[in-house]
């Protein structure tokens, strides 16, 4: 299994394998996707700390200009939003659009993910597009 089909599908044990077989943990794919994105895109908390311990690029963007965070935070997966805050900027703009993850829980309506945030002090002052 890929390193990007193990992340996707949350399958950690397949993740280490494909590390340890060499495969490229920031590598992207098509839609500029690392197996962090995919991860926390999904939800799978388990596989976003296991790429956060191996030192996975959290800052990374994928073609629409979000990062991991942005993903997690537009999902509602707040365990994922509260592993990566470890690392990342909680207010990291959208290279595209300029928004942050705190917009993208917001316009989701992900409650949790928004306190989550909050709590990690992302500023609620910023302005905002507001597009989808």
């Amino acid at each position: 299994m890929s390193l990007h089909s193990a992340a996707k599908s949350g399958d950690t044990s397949a993740v280490q394998d494909a590390l340890s077989a060499g495969a490229d943990l920031d590598g992207q794919d098509r839609s500029g996707h690392t197996a962090m994105h995919l991860a926390a895109k999904a939800g799978h908390a388990d596989t976003v700390r296991l790429l956060l311990e191996r030192d996975a690029d959290v800052d990374l963007e994928d073609k629409e200009g979000d990062t991991a965070l942005h993903l997690a935070a537009a999902g509602g997966h707040a365990e994922c939003v509260r592993l990566l805050l470890e690392k990342s900027d909680e207010d990291a703009e959208n290279g595209e659009t300029g928004n942050t993850p705190l917009f993208a829980a917001v316009l989701g309506g992900h409650i949790d993910a928004t306190k989550v945030l909050m709590e990690g002090g992302a500023d609620v002052n910023l302005s905002c597009e507001c597009t989808d």
